[in-house]
């Protein structure tokens, strides 16, 4: 699938792989390392084997729509998660099942139905894994039923509030 990267230090927290990453690309590799550690990749090596794989997918649509600022550290994350949907979606087709709703398995994923899921992004998912993700997904909350409580009326009194404080306030006389 893909080639095993080298990678060689450019610059505090930059690496390079030997590909062409423009500078604005380049500028977003705190960010996306940043959310690699908060999504639980601990180990500094793999998260650099990761950032290098969203800078690539990066660096295409960067070409193609020319972002800057805040927009292209939007794109930064938006092109990771797209990163770990992708390899999910790859492990659902490959088991023949079916799921429109990548985020409940992503949730799985990173929380712990994988134990070494940081290592599995970096290859083709084997057999097996849709399962221990559809497994560990999180459910939603079935339908609110009616209830079959009946009804009760109500009466309500008229509240007037200067009524009441006249009544409760101390009388001289």
């Amino acid at each position: 699938m893909d080639e095993e990267l080298t990678h060689r230090p450019v610059a505090q927290g930059i690496w390079s792989t030997g590909l062409h990453l423009s500078a604005e690309v380049r500028a977003v590799t705190p960010q996306i390392d940043r959310l690699l550690l908060d999504l639980g990749v601990q180990t500094e090596d793999l998260r650099q084997r990761l950032v290098q794989r969203v800078l690539r997918r990066l660096q295409s649509q960067v070409e193609r729509d020319r972002p800057s600022g805040l927009a292209l550290a939007e794109h930064a994350v938006r092109e990771t998660f797209a990163f770990i949907d992708d390899w999910i979606a790859r492990a659902v087709a490959m088991a023949g099942a079916e799921c429109s709703d990548l985020m409940p398995l992503r949730a799985a994923l990173v929380h712990g139905a994988l134990p070494d899921w940081p290592q599995a992004l970096l290859s083709p998912p084997l057999p097996g894994i849709c399962e221990r993700l559809l497994a560990a997904a999180p459910r939603p909350l079935p339908a609110a039923a009616p209830l079959a409580m009946p009804t009760a009326e109500l009466r309500l009194r008229r509240f007037r509030p200067l009524a009441w404080l006249l009544r409760c306030w101390p009388r001289r006389g």
